[in-house]
């Protein structure tokens, strides 16, 4: 007989093509198989933790991105950044707004729930505990809508309403808490994109398509997201100056910041009709001094240049003609404010402009085309796009009827409606290629002038909208195909003519076709919401629902939702004509601080929602806003601007492009659109660091040192002054990311370079000294430290790279970290990762499949190690922060629920392993802990013999029973360790219930008041997340439920249940999951190789710890679907005699009998089926093995 023995497991998982390589050292710690086994710093393998359910995310039919925020080891959080929000975790829950009182909850459909003032909005997400009666709510989230003053309504987070009609009547209490949410501009598309860092309590977050921005936390419910001005802190003084007004003297001031002396931009200058000599002084005397401000430089004009002529301390200097120092100039902002901005430039005219005034302008979907509405005839005029070509084509055969006044596409570009003047008031073209056909009018027409109309629906059906003169003012068609039926009228009619109209989806109804349509009229309240919804297949609710809180002060002219419908926006003659609510419009976001210049005519918005774009009456006849959260900034007017009254505005479905309709000739402007912000952000030497505009994509700009939001220049240069460079090279290579490691280092598409600073490594302007480090290039994913050393994704996104300082070079070097586990990486990408330093040191990466790949890495021990883990998922985000004493990992899983898609936030659970009932290894697990932690105490009285078949009484110390008790039991214990699992057979109040105790009960536990109890359950609710699902349960330690293990029973989800075979005290119950651990052949690099040679493994010995129920063999099953445990054999056997003490977790070296095969192997297959832990440190297969 032969021993091989494996000592190690710290070279993980390797690929296929290494396994001849036995000339390797590594080969001799590697593994063929670590599935769901993790490699720990001292080269052992164990089966990973499970992982805990935190929360859904918002709405699981969109991505989402988490992102660490770590103050210091004992405040971290989650965040969890989604389409324009963010919400938080900390410690493995949500962040909830204080909670509100609940008087009562209706079985009804949906369920009305009462919370006098709640202050909840529609669509926001609630958390409900503590009901007493319909508990059916209790411990889960839920949305609100039809929300009143003191009750809403609750429907799931899928949007399905909840019908409690079935529920148990609501007795008493209970209380409902708002999941704490900030309102941000990001969409969907970008946050994968999105660059960050941290400062104490500031993140700072960067992307290409957004000003730059900081999150700042003020307590756990107070964070606020705010763009970034880039100036100094201090604004500079106002003064006044003697000598009368001119420019014979002419001066301008700067705040100096006391402690730090950072210098204010210059203020506004002021002249004087005197020429500052020592016979005639000048006077400066300021009226308005700067907060903060220790002192103030004087600068005085000469020959066109400000020069210092001073510092003043107090309110006034005297310049009795001192010379100005034109080498030493106040700060001016440089570079970076025109570096991130939108600008909008005017394109060439069309060759063919439209024949008369434009009135509306509408872009298809598809960005193929851009429809004009305008008077005269043909009254639409329709032009194809090539680049950025606007081309007139053939007029449809069968023209509008008179003026068009709008168009609206499909979201298809199938179809064209035209709203106009004359009979049928409107007209809908198919398209075909460049071929506009009229289709048959509707059965029934709009009665008056259409004015406005809107699509939701693509070619084969939807909703069409019209807004018209003549009552019913609003005309609304579903069709299929080319049928257009009229719907039956709403409830509650538009008060006058309609002049606007705007469809957005309805999130709360998805499933039954939803619909709000705003509508903009003539007489108050000028703007209406209706609701349209199929409840049934045969009826339909279509009404007026919602007025503004806040009314309009004039007719709406113009209404349009944002894309996603957070926003809604409403055009009218009246100051501030524009008017921006929520939804739907309960609430009024405040006026922009700049607001149009005189009636508007017309608003839209951005694709991704950012910009809001406001036609209107006198010049600059156009307004574009950028949106941060609700507040609405102005842009800069385009330089060239339309020649008439706007009356249309309308961007691109890819948004590089904004089209105009206006009166006069040339009766629409074209503006093409770039925007310029950074995508890479750093700290450095106390200087805060931004890089890669989209117009200088090679470009670093460092703030003055410790003034971070301060980029300006002045002359003479100081080494704490703002920096600006380029990295300059053959060919444009963008700046992926910036990272911090004792000198500046820059990942670029095609390579990595430092920024080395001077002879001390300082950076300053004067002393950038760039070098080029090696030739990759970088990917998407932001490096991440590990060890001191970073590593990266190199370009396109399928090898992990190192960089380490190397002494030879003098420099930077770097390694491929995946070259011996290639078959990880091969034909895939990694989508995230995050760095989990302690207890393990790993890295844990994303795969674009789903798969969650890990990485050990202890750099001084030369252990890397990757292994991979599956989830019954897909694995979409990994973050870590720190918890405790290790890192917790959170994880986004894609999962699939009742057939229904789920995005879940999940925690792993720890592996520190104290107490057995403690260890959690199912996935999306909820745990029940009974344990008493209060000084509630517990007495057993009443009894004779007190044996197992007598009945005794059990009496709390406070409220503590209910009804639903009998059938629990309380397991106590004594003071010499002794348990008493006393089962409750009878409730007689809050205080009192009766049963039977399993044992006879000692002596010194009779009638003594117990503080050491557990309250153990046999049915475990709240797994509404796993609804349907087979899953493991862990009760005490025992193993109850393992769907891979047929030993045990199977038990399923069903209406947030499953019943237990008794009751338990701690209870972790999930999903399952198998970890694999597989070695490779036996092989020596000394001598003959025996790769050839058959050979016979009996058995295995293995070194393990805190270990229980592995399964052994020599090769995996043949199929896990049929048999995940086929020709393996158990480590022990199930000993659930003792029904108060599990099965003693291991740590020893154990001999396992295998079954045995002549195979040419020699490696040893473990599998661990069941929710219990798992260590191997070592593993020697023994049986015959030929040596020649």
């Amino acid at each position: 007989m032969v021993a091989f023995a494996q000592r190690s497991f710290s070279g993980g998982e390797i690929s296929p093509s290494l396994y001849p390589r036995v000339d390797q050292a590594k080969y001799a710690s590697s593994l063929k198989t670590a599935r769901n086994f993790a490699i720990a710093r001292n080269g052992g393998a164990f089966n990973r933790p499970g992982t805990g359910f935190v929360a859904e995310v918002k709405d699981s039919n969109r991505t989402v991105r988490l992102i660490p925020f770590v103050f210091s080891n004992d405040q971290t959080y989650v965040m969890e950044f989604g389409h324009n929000y963010i919400r938080f975790y900390d410690d493995g829950g949500q962040v909830l707004e204080a909670e509100k009182t609940i008087t009562g909850a209706t079985q009804a459909d949906p369920c009305v729930v009462t919370s006098n003032s709640h202050g909840f909005l529609d669509g926001e997400e609630v958390y409900i505990s503590g009901v007493v009666g319909m508990t059916t709510l209790n411990g889960r989230n839920f949305k609100v809508t039809g929300v009143t003053t003191n009750t809403f309504n609750l429907v799931y987070m899928d949007g399905t309403n909840v019908n409690s009609t079935a529920f148990t009547a609501y007795a008493s209490g209970g209380t409902v808490a708002r999941v704490y949410t900030v309102t941000t501009p990001y969409n969907e598309e970008h946050l994968q994109d999105i660059q960050f860092v941290q400062s104490a309590d500031v993140v700072t977050l960067v992307h290409q398509s957004y000003a730059p921005r900081n999150l700042s936390r003020t307590s756990i419910t107070n964070w606020a997201l705010a763009e970034i001005t880039l100036a100094p802190s201090l604004s500079a003084p106002t003064f006044t100056v003697s000598g009368g007004a001119g420019t014979a003297s002419v001066y301008v001031l700067t705040a100096l910041k006391q402690d730090s002396y950072e210098e204010s931009l210059a203020s506004a200058e002021v002249g004087s009709a005197v020429t500052a000599s020592s016979g005639t002084p000048v006077t400066i005397t300021i009226t308005v001094s700067t907060t903060g401000a220790i002192e103030y430089n004087v600068y005085k004009k000469t020959n066109g240049v400000y020069g210092y002529i001073g510092t003043m301390a107090g309110t006034t200097f005297v310049d009795n003609g001192i010379a100005a120092d034109a080498l030493d100039t106040p700060p001016t902002q440089g570079s970076i404010t025109t570096a991130f901005s939108y600008t909008y430039t005017k394109q060439a005219d069309p060759a063919t402009l439209p024949a008369g005034t434009g009135n509306c302008a509408a872009w298809s979907p598809d960005g193929q085309f851009l429809a004009i509405a305008h008077a005269t005839s043909p009254y639409i005029t329709i032009y194809q796009l090539s680049g950025t070509t606007l081309t007139k084509i053939a007029d449809p055969a069968t023209l509008p009827a008179g003026t068009g006044n709008w168009c609206a596409w499909s979201s298809d570009s199938a179809y064209l409606a035209v709203a106009h003047a004359t009979s049928p008031f409107i007209t809908i073209y198919s398209v075909s290629g460049t071929t506009f056909t009229k289709i048959a009018d509707p059965g029934t027409l709009p009665t008056g002038i259409g004015n406005g109309c809107d699509f939701d629906g693509d070619s084969s059906s939807g909703l069409l909208a019209v807004a018209h003169d003549t009552s019913p003012y609003l005309t609304v068609y579903s069709y299929s195909g080319t049928t257009f039926t009229k719907l039956t009228d709403p409830t509650n009619l538009p008060t006058n003519n309609a002049q606007s109209v705007s469809i957005v989806g309805y999130f709360s109804y998805p499933s039954s076709g939803g619909r709000r349509i705003a509508v903009g009229h003539v007489g108050s309240p000028y703007l209406s919401i209706y609701t349209y919804r199929v409840i049934f297949p045969s009826t339909v609710y279509f009404q007026r629902d919602y007025t503004p809180t806040t009314v309009p002060p004039s007719t709406g002219n113009g209404v349009a939702y944002s894309p996603d419908g957070s926003y809604l926006a409403l055009a009218h003659p009246t100051s501030p004509y524009v008017s921006i609510y929520n939804t739907i419009a309960s609430t009024k976001y405040p006026d922009p601080a700049s607001l149009p210049a005189s009636t508007g005519q017309d608003v839209s918005w951005s694709s991704d929602g950012q910009l809001m774009f406001v036609a209107h009456t006198t010049t600059p006849f156009v307004t574009i806003y950028r949106r941060d959260g609700t507040t609405f900034t102005k842009l800069t007017d385009p330089t060239t601007l339309p020649d008439g009254n706007g009356n249309g505005v309308a961007s691109s479905s890819d948004d590089g492009l904004l089209a105009v309709a206006h009166a006069t000739s040339q009766f629409i402007t074209i503006y093409g659109r770039s925007f310029s912000a950074p995508g890479a952000v750093t700290y450095h030497q106390q200087r805060l660091c931004y890089a890669n505009t989209g117009a200088l994509p090679e470009t670093v700009w460092c703030s003055r040192t410790g003034a971070y939001k301060n980029f300006t220049l002045a002359t003479p240069v100081s080494d704490d002054s703002a920096i600006i460079f380029t990295v300059a090279g053959r060919q444009v290579n963008r700046i992926k990311h910036m990272l911090s490691l004792n000198r500046l280092v820059l990942l670029t598409e095609a390579g990595e370079h430092t920024a080395d600073g001077d002879a001390a490594g300082m950076l300053t302007p004067t002393a950038i000294n760039l070098r080029q480090q090696s030739y990759n290039g970088s990917g998407s994913l932001s490096p991440l430290v590990v060890g001191g050393h970073a590593i990266y994704v190199q370009a396109r996104g399928t090898k992990v790279r190192d960089l380490v300082f190397d002494q030879n070079v003098e420099g930077l070097r770097g390694t491929d970290l995946t070259i011996f586990a290639s078959h990880l990486f091969d034909g895939y990408t990694l989508r995230d990762w995050a760095y989990q330093q302690e207890p393990n040191s790993t890295v844990w990466a994303v795969r674009s499949d789903g798969t969650l790949l890990g990485c050990t890495i202890v750099r001084e021990q030369e252990i890397l190690a990757w292994h991979r883990h599956d989830f019954d998922g897909t694995v979409e985000q990994v973050c870590c922060v720190p918890e405790g004493d290790e890192d917790a990992v959170y994880l986004v899983i894609k999962r699939t629920i009742n057939s229904v898609t789920k995005r879940y936030v999940e925690r792993m659970k720890t592996r520190q392993i104290s107490d057995i009932s403690d260890s959690v290894f199912v996935d999306c697990s909820l745990s029940y802990d009974g344990r008493n932690t209060t000084a509630m105490t517990m007495t057993l009285s009443g009894g004779t013999t007190w044996a197992y078949d007598e009945t005794l009484t059990l009496t709390a110390s406070s409220a503590f029973f209910s009804s639903s008790d009998v059938g629990n039991e309380i397991q106590l214990t004594g003071s010499d360790g002794t348990v008493i699992r006393f089962r409750i057979y009878g409730y007689t109040s809050t205080t009192v219930v009766t049963g039977r105790p399993h044992a006879t009960v000692p002596v010194v536990m009779r009638s003594a008041a117990i503080t050491t109890w557990t309250k153990a359950v046999d049915e475990l609710t709240n797994l509404w997340h796993l609804e349907g699902k087979a899953i493991s349960v862990v009760g005490d330690g025992f193993v109850v439920a393992s769907p891979n293990n047929s030993a045990y029973a199977t038990l399923t989800v069903t209406n947030g249940a499953v019943t237990l075979p008794r009751p338990y005290g701690v209870i972790h119950a999930g999903l399952p999951y198998i970890s694999d651990l597989q070695t490779l052949s036996i092989d020596t690099a000394q001598g003959e190789t025996v790769m050839d040679k058959k050979k016979l493994i009996g058995k295995v010995v293995l070194s393990v710890q805190q270990t229980r129920g592995l399964w052994v063999g020599s090769k995996p099953p043949s199929d896990d679907a049929v048999n995940p445990l086929e020709g393996l054999r158990e480590q022990q056997a199930h000993d659930d005699t003792n029904y108060d003490v599990p099965v003693d977790l291991v740590t020893d070296v154990v001999d396992l009998n295998i079954q045995t095969d002549w195979d040419s192997s020699g490696s040893i297959f473990v599998r661990q089926v069941d929710p219990i832990p798992a260590t191997i440190l070592a593993a020697v297969p023994v049986g015959l093995v030929p040596i020649r």
